[in-house]
């Protein structure tokens, strides 16, 4: 019986209004905007690319590796490739907003999700985010805006968990958290992480590729929009309701 909806973030709720390019070049622009206000003469080129250099470096360590680097540690890095020595610790705070900016302002949700996610409640389903992110905050802020933060019975952001999808320890964290198991569960997400994660773990798995999503591992469902999740979940629903 299904009794629990997990979603992914990024390319599956939410996805940018704008090219790769533009949303780290409005990155570095907010960036470097803070650091000169904070007295740092820095140049917007060599912000625009320390940024793309350092996130390309840590995303390979997160895949490799499935632990969580966080935005400060991030940071860390970037002033550190960038030539700039601080001694208030508070900077690393002052730059999260910027660096979240794009994250925030420059994404939309991918059309159907929200009625999707109004959906599964009003049938009584439990909704869990699980997400590979680097600061839990601007992940809830942007579901707040959404206004549907409220729908969620838990959401769990890599950051505060420490581990990255597929690891399996994120999912069962996630189980626990809405008290259920992955015979009742279905996860929805748009790459590699989702689909190997949960069915490592016996979660239904379905592909989002509405958004440009793939993966290599096979998922219970690949569908285009939110309807063909829609439905499936509910044909799941009515074969559990059929008469014996």
């Amino acid at each position: 019986m299904i009794t629990t909806v997990f979603i992914d973030m990024w390319g599956t709720l939410i996805k940018s209004r704008v090219s790769v390019n533009e949303y780290f070049a409005y990155r570095a622009k907010k960036v470097a905007e803070l650091l000169s206000l904070e007295g740092f003469h820095v140049e917007f080129d060599d912000v625009y690319k320390t940024l793309l250099q350092v996130r390309r470096f840590l995303d390979k360590v997160r895949s490799f590796t499935l632990i969580e680097i966080p935005l400060k540690a991030e940071l860390m890095l970037f002033l550190r490739d960038l030539g700039i020595e601080y001694n208030d610790e508070g900077l690393l705070d002052r730059l999260a907003d910027p660096y979240m900016d794009p994250y925030i302002n420059l994404t939309r949700p991918i059309p159907g999700a929200i009625e999707f996610l109004k959906k599964m409640k009003a049938r009584g389903i439990k909704l869990a985010m699980v997400s590979n992110n680097l600061h839990g905050p601007s992940l809830v802020k942007v579901l707040r805006n959404l206004k549907v933060y409220s729908l969620f019975d838990a959401v769990v952001s890599s950051d505060r968990f420490g581990l990255r999808k597929p690891h399996p320890s994120i999912f069962f964290h996630a189980l626990k958290m809405v008290d259920s198991t992955p015979l009742e569960t279905v996860h929805v997400g748009d790459e590699e992480a989702d689909i190997l994660g949960a069915k490592r773990v016996g979660i239904k798995a379905i592909l989002f590729k509405g958004a440009g999503g793939n993966s290599i591992t096979p998922p219970d469902l690949e569908a285009n929009d939110y309807k063909e999740i829609s439905n499936f979940i509910e044909s799941q629903l009515m074969k559990e309701y059929q008469p014996s």
